[in-house]
């Protein structure tokens, strides 16, 4: 809105968040946020409550015989395995659960290009006997 002013508030207390008054905000918690803007003739509506939940993932996924990384990514990751995991099965799921990508290790370090999924969270799984699975984020 043209010349509107905006409020974050915390819905859990119905407080104003100090500094937080642009038209975005990024909470840096878990908790139930809304937005109240006032236009220029002093009318005001507040938006509903949306949850938001924090998450972190370490910047490199790892267990002893698998590295995957960078994470989060933009376009592509690397996954360095031991020898005995070469031509393992993986398999990339998107949050709902549908199957994203799916491929076979080729070598004890395989690029795997990501470039066409859309932004989110996603899970990668080596399949065959290891089961290893990894959390993984487009950026």
């Amino acid at each position: 809105i043209l010349n509107a002013s905006y409020q974050w508030i915390d819905c859990a207390n119905n407080t104003a968040i100090p500094n937080a008054s642009s038209m975005s905000f990024a909470p840096t918690s878990t908790g139930s946020y809304a937005v109240v803007v006032t236009s220029a003739n002093k009318c005001s509506d507040t938006s509903a409550c949306i949850e938001y939940i924090t998450t972190s993932v370490s910047p490199i996924e790892t267990s002893s015989d698998v590295t995957l990384f960078p994470n989060p990514f933009t376009d592509e990751v690397q996954v360095h395995v031991n020898s005995e995991l070469i031509g393992s099965d993986y398999f990339l799921f998107d949050e709902t659960g549908k199957t994203a990508l799916s491929g076979k290790l080729i070598s004890e370090n395989t690029m795997i290009d990501l470039s066409k999924l859309s932004v989110g969270i996603y899970f990668f799984v080596l399949g065959n006997n290891t089961k290893k699975s990894f959390k993984i984020i487009r950026k």
